[in-house]
């Protein structure tokens, strides 16, 4: 299971961290693409792993992005693949400030989107 570090990281992957680092941990490049045409930023995928991660033009993580089958919690909370109200409510017993947006939820803590796939926690994002 990879914890988030608000604001810092998601598991072994911390904002700012360098193209050798990510490419050690996952392997080589297989997919890049931008998320808008207008995007500076590339996205670099990683499906196999269920990890994407936005880069800059030096290639230093500005987004991290994981997704379910992964095992992510913020602090003691198990955040993917669960419905995303259980999360919510576990949220809010914890005093953690979150909105709803269309795409799921926002945190406050560390700038964090969870992102939501038909009722259930399929993402999590940090910028």
């Amino acid at each position: 299971m990879w914890s988030i570090e608000p604001g810092v990281s998601v598991g072994p992957f911390s904002l700012g961290m360098k193209e050798e680092d990510y490419v050690a941990r996952l392997g080589q490049v297989v997919d890049v693409f931008k998320r808008t045409p207008q995007s500076e930023n590339d996205v670099i995928a990683y499906d196999d792993a269920g990890v994407h991660l936005s880069v800059d033009r030096d290639r230093r993580v500005r987004l991290i992005s994981v997704f379910t089958p992964n095992e992510v919690c913020l602090f003691e909370i198990q955040l993917l693949g669960r419905n995303i109200s259980d999360v919510a409510k576990d949220m809010s017993r914890m005093g953690l400030q979150f909105r709803v947006v269309d795409a799921g939820l926002c945190c406050a803590a560390g700038n964090n989107m969870l992102v939501e796939v038909d009722g259930l926690a399929d993402g999590v994002e940090m910028d």
